[in-house]
């Protein structure tokens, strides 16, 4: 991506949501949105995800930018900081394309969730037009986002907890199934099983 184009992106508003559409279902967060996330793009063989900028958009926002896949970034106010990793991505068609990336937020205590987006190509023009974002706090390797290409089906596992179980200690987990529909993710099945323990 070109400097301009970068430099474009960091000193515009962060997000231009149109339109967002939220919904809660096993700690798997939906968003609908058309955020701006680069400019200048003719296909996606130009968008270099792992040395651009990550960018939650249901957190208001929040970006991080990425050098070789990672991020981090301290942040004073909240006397912590942020990491952004870039987990995988894959091509859904000629105009959009699926990122997967884990956050982690560590402040009095610590955050994890893996966020997976949707971004389409529009004349020149690259948008987030789709977020799910799955809570993995405590869930070790059992939680996160795996994406089947050839059958472009995303599931998605996140922590759950059984009645009086605290943060720290999750024992359940939603995995919910998502089938790409040639403009977004649409779910397909949700469940509740129980949280395999890591080895």
């Amino acid at each position: 991506m070109n400097r301009f184009a970068f430099l474009l992106l960091l000193v515009a508003p962060p997000c231009l949501v149109s339109q967002i559409l939220k919904n809660n279902d096993l700690n798997v967060y939906i968003t609908r949105a058309s955020v701006l996330f680069a400019v200048g793009i003719s296909d996606f063989s130009q968008m270099d995800f792992a040395n651009a900028r990550a960018v939650h958009v249901d957190g208001d926002g929040e970006w991080q930018a990425l050098k070789r896949g990672r991020g981090r970034t301290k942040d004073a106010s909240r006397v912590g900081s942020v990491e952004v990793w870039l987990r995988w991505q894959q091509a859904l068609d000629a105009r959009h394309w699926v990122v997967d990336y884990d956050w982690e937020w560590i402040a009095g205590s610590s955050s994890q969730s893996n966020i997976v987006q949707v971004v389409e190509l529009r004349e020149g023009k690259v948008y987030i037009t789709q977020e799910i974002e799955v809570d993995t706090h405590h869930g070790g390797h059992a939680v996160g986002a795996w994406f089947n290409a050839g059958r472009k089906r995303l599931t998605v596992k996140a922590v759950n907890y059984a009645p009086f179980e605290g943060r720290c200690c999750p024992s359940l987990m939603g995995v919910v199934t998502f089938t790409w529909d040639g403009t977004r993710f649409h779910r397909i099945t949700a469940k509740r099983v129980p949280l395999p323990k890591d080895e």
